[in-house]
Parts: structure tokens; C-alpha cells; sequence
């Protein structure tokens, strides 16, 4: 194989790695949800995740999506991630390939012969042997990376994975007990923390809460459940950060986790020269435990031999420390949900234990992937669409007319209220409005307003009740011709003003009012 068919041929690898993960995104949206979840929970806090409408009804787009499990979600997960590692091995493969086209280029010239490269492009593709694994084809390559290629049979497929991660299971990273990232198993730890604290008379529920020092970011120094420098604690710590490393790793695959560890560890290096700051003790090394007076002599001790002594010889376990604290700290909904569980747990009679664990076997045996789910996203609308036509008989054989909220009304009521009665409205491009309180409504709406705007019009009150573009126009024209300046000077008064009664603030004790009525009762000493 040439030069140039090798970086062919790897490009078109590119290319269907990356068709691959767009088509699983597209299936299911929730995978990349779960994706800018984790990156906003240890990358990026700033990232704006999309709204729980969209979320719950998993949607990409304005298309609706059926919802998965979580164990498939997950599954897809690390198969994502797989693939990820194809495409980087790839991507390096390629950029060590050096093409070499001197050979097509014009005596003297710089421009290459574009038709003789192309044709012989052509004529290695063609020429290729077809049954050496590494020229496979084109169908070939995307149905290693296809969805459903494990499966035995295509036409009834029992396995969503691919031919490239059929071997891909779950419960090789995750015990029952984890339920595929929902629970961190704290308690496989409860008789390692009984032999550090050499007591019996610790309960499982309080040993779990004794964590929760670790979510501050003084507290697990200044109130350290035991001895810091105990060798059993430094041991304990040292096998409980790396279990919540671990964790964190394997609930959040698709994350950096390369870049995560060097950050970790710059930050560190940041966060052992820092004290801890008390007005009555003083400053706090967090290397040697000891507190001085102020900051230059903390500062000095910084410098000395001793510092340097202590530093080096529990460096490892003041990095766990810090480590299970931010670790602990990104994964405070997984704690809280362990704890909850656990105290929920305890109280389990014998018989609800045994349906519980049956529960748990059962979800962690099943197959991520049921025959019966359904694939097409068409037939999904469908049924929504023959659900919605099926509501519309039922209402139509109460021979009544529809509000509204699409519900029947009766007659009366329905032209009490005028909703027999429909306006048009040309601005909005001649759409139709039921009702008069409708009508009323659409003036003030973005609707309204922003057809006005792309007119060249700045919405006020005096517009209000016009739907004529001719009338909107002439209107805008005449208040600019009468007195333009003390219009446009009326408006700008007229958004202060509303903006000043949309802004809300709050009190001390936390109610939430309007600016101008905290003004007003600021002014009368009542706030």
C-alpha cells in the first residue's frame, strides 16, 4: 500500500468513527446530556446545560427521542469511549504519515498534475487485495462500527452493541451494589474504618456521615475524625481517595480524565503552601499541623529544613486528603443519594431486604437492550399523532367545542367568552387569534413586538390595537415628524421605568420584591 492510499484509508477510518458517535447521539440525545453533565460538574461549572423540558423529554433538535435505560446509556458510554480510543490511535498514525508527491509534480514548477495523483489514487483503490484484513471496505468498516452488528441475527437484533465492542460488559466496572453509578458503595469500607478508629461502638450510618467533613475545605484538617497522622487513618485515606478516583472515572467515562489528574495535581501544589486563616489562632500549616502567629512567620517556617522534612515525608497523603476532598465535593449528589439509601437501608425489615437485593440482581443481570424498543423515530410521532387524533374523537363526540387549552367547553360559556369570535392580525403575518382576550394578549407578546421591530417600528403603547402594517407605518412616521426628539426621549424614560419595576431584589431576611417597592419601603425604615 502507497503513502498516500494509507492516509486515504485512515481518513476514511476518521470518518466513520466519527458518522458512528453522531448516529448513536442522534438516537439517543441523553448520552451527550450525560456527557456535559459530568463536564460541568469537574471541568467547566460555567457550561450551560439544556432545560429539564428537553431533557426529560429527550429531545435533539425539536424531535422527540424515546427515553433508555440508564444501563444502556452507560453501555453506549463506554462504547463511545472505545471508539474515542480508535480515533486517537488513528489520528496519530496519520499525522506521522509524510505524503509524498514529488513525484507528480511539473519539472520546475510547483503545482501538482491534479488528474495523473487522482487517477493513481484510483487505481491503488481499485488494484487492492480485498481479502487482507487491514483493506477492508468501505461497508465493511462501518458495519464493524455499526449499532447492532454484534447481534447474531439483523433482523431480529437482541444486542445494540457494535462488532467492534461485543465483548463491552458493564459489570466488569460496576458492582450491584453501585447500580451503574447511583450509589457509591461506602459500606465495603465500614470494617477498614472500625480497625483505624478501634472501636465498636461506631455504626455504619455514623461512620458514612463522618465523610462529610471532606465537603468542606477546612473542616477535614481543623476537625479531623481521627489523628492525622496516624498511619491506619493515612492508610485509610489513601485507599478511600482512590476508590472515589476510580469512581468518578468510570461514572463519567467520556471526560479528559489525563487533564483532569495534571490540574489536580498544579492545584495541589497551590493548596500546600496556602494556611488556613483563623483570627483567634493564627495561621495554620497544613503540612506540619502547627499554628503561628502571623504571616511572616509563617511565611519563614515555609523556608526551614523542618517544613521541607515534614512536606516531603507526607506529600502522598496530603495530596489523597486533598483529592478525596474535591473528588467528594464533584460527586455530592452520588454521596447524598448514598447516605439517603443507606439510612433508608437500615430500616428494611427482613423481607423488604430480600426484595430489595432481588431488585437489584434482577437490574444487574438483565440485558441492557430489550427487543421490544422501539427504533423508529417516525413511528414514534405517529403514535403521538394517533394518540392526539384519538383525543380529538373522544371530544368531538361530546358534540362540544374545544377552549382554548384544547379541552371541551360548553356553547355558553364558549361565547361568553368570545371564542367564537376570531381576529386577524396582519403584522403577524395574518394569523389568526381566538377570542378577544387573545386578541388583547398578542399585542404585548414577542410575537407581536418583534414583527414590529423588523418593520423599523419601537413598540409602545400607542401601537397597541393597530394590526394594519400601512396604519403601523404611518403612525411611526407622523410621531416622528410632530416631535421625534421628545418621543424618542418619552420611550427611553418610558424603559427606564419598566425596567426599574421588572428588577427584582431581596431583602435581608430573603423576600423577594420589586425595586421600586423596596424603594418605597426603604424610605419609610421598613427594610
Amino acid at each position: 500500500m502507497s503513502n498516500i492510499e494509507e492516509r486515504r484509508s485512515l481518513l476514511e477510518d476518521l470518518e466513520v468513527i466519527e458518522s458512528s458517535i453522531t448516529k448513536r447521539f442522534q438516537r439517543n440525545p441523553e448520552l451527550y446530556y450525560k456527557y456535559q453533565e459530568g463536564l460541568k460538574k469537574v471541568v467547566d461549572p460555567d457550561i450551560d446545560l439544556p432545560s429539564k423540558t428537553v431533557r426529560n423529554t429527550n429531545k435533539i433538535y425539536k424531535t422527540r427521542k424515546h427515553k433508555r435505560k440508564r444501563k444502556q446509556i452507560l453501555l453506549q458510554q463506554y462504547e463511545i469511549n472505545e471508539f474515542l480510543d480508535d480515533y486517537r490511535r488513528k489520528e496519530k498514525q496519520l499525522m506521522k504519515q509524510k505524503l509524498d508527491i514529488s513525484e507528480f509534480r511539473d519539472k520546475g514548477a510547483d503545482f501538482v498534475k491534479f488528474e495523473e495523483l487522482l487517477e493513481s489514487i484510483n487505481n491503488e483503490y481499485n488494484n487492492q487485495n480485498e481479502e487482507t484484513p487491514t483493506n477492508l471496505k468501505l461497508l465493511d468498516k462501518k458495519d464493524k462500527y455499526a449499532m447492532f452488528s454484534s447481534s447474531i441475527n439483523i433482523n431480529s437484533p437482541n444486542n445494540i452493541l457494535s462488532k467492534r465492542s461485543q465483548l463491552l460488559d458493564l459489570n466488569n466496572y460496576f458492582s450491584k451494589e453501585e447500580q451503574y453509578g447511583e450509589i457509591l458503595n461506602l459500606e465495603q469500607f465500614y470494617s477498614s474504618w472500625l480497625n483505624v478508629v478501634k472501636t465498636a461502638d461506631c455504626s455504619i450510618l455514623k461512620y458514612i456521615l463522618m465523610l462529610n467533613v471532606f465537603l468542606d475545605k477546612d473542616e477535614f484538617i481543623l476537625n479531623s475524625p481521627m489523628d492525622r497522622k496516624n498511619l491506619r487513618y493515612v492508610d485509610f485515606i489513601r485507599i478511600l481517595s482512590k476508590y472515589f478516583e476510580s469512581y468518578l472515572e468510570k461514572r463519567y467515562i467520556l471526560n479528559n480524565w489525563i487533564n483532569f489528574k495534571t490540574e489536580l495535581k498544579k492545584s495541589f501544589e497551590k493548596y500546600s503552601i496556602k494556611p488556613i486563616v483563623k483570627e483567634k489562632k493564627g495561621y495554620l500549616c497544613i503540612s506540619c499541623g502547627k499554628w503561628f502567629k502571623n504571616s511572616n512567620v509563617y511565611d519563614g517556617h515555609l523556608k526551614g529544613k523542618q517544613h521541607e522534612k515534614h512536606y516531603s515525608n507526607r506529600k502522598m497523603f496530603l495530596y489523597n486528603e486533598y483529592k478525596l476532598h474535591r473528588i467528594i465535593n464533584y460527586l455530592k449528589y452520588e454521596f447524598d443519594e448514598s447516605k439517603a439509601y443507606m439510612e433508608r437501608k437500615l430500616a428494611f425489615t427482613n423481607t423488604e431486604r430480600n426484595n430489595e437485593l432481588k431488585l437489584l440482581t434482577k437490574k444487574y443481570e438483565e440485558p441492557a437492550y430489550n427487543k421490544d424498543e422501539p427504533e423508529n423515530t417516525d413511528k414514534y410521532e405517529e403514535d403521538d399523532n394517533s394518540m392526539s387524533n384519538a383525543a380529538e374523537d373522544r371530544n368531538k363526540s361530546f358534540n362540544m367545542p374545544l377552549g382554548p387549552d384544547g379541552m371541551p367547553i360548553p356553547l355558553w360559556l364558549y361565547k361568553l367568552q368570545g371564542l367564537d369570535i376570531k381576529y386577524n392580525c396582519e403584522i403577524c403575518g395574518n394569523k389568526e387569534y381566538q377570542g378577544r382576550k387573545a386578541y388583547e394578549n398578542h399585542f404585548s407578546e414577542l410575537t407581536h413586538t418583534s414583527h414590529l421591530y423588523f418593520l423599523g417600528i419601537q413598540y409602545s403603547k400607542a401601537f397597541k390595537g393597530i394590526t394594519s402594517i400601512a396604519e403601523a407605518k404611518s403612525l411611526w412616521s407622523s410621531m416622528h415628524a410632530s416631535n421625534g426628539s421628545a418621543a424618542s426621549f418619552s420611550n427611553q424614560n418610558n424603559t427606564k421605568l419598566a425596567m426599574t419595576e421588572d428588577i427584582e431584589v431581596e431583602d435581608s431576611e430573603g423576600n423577594v420584591m420589586s425595586k421600586k417597592i423596596y424603594d418605597e419601603l426603604k424610605k419609610q425604615n421598613l427594610v
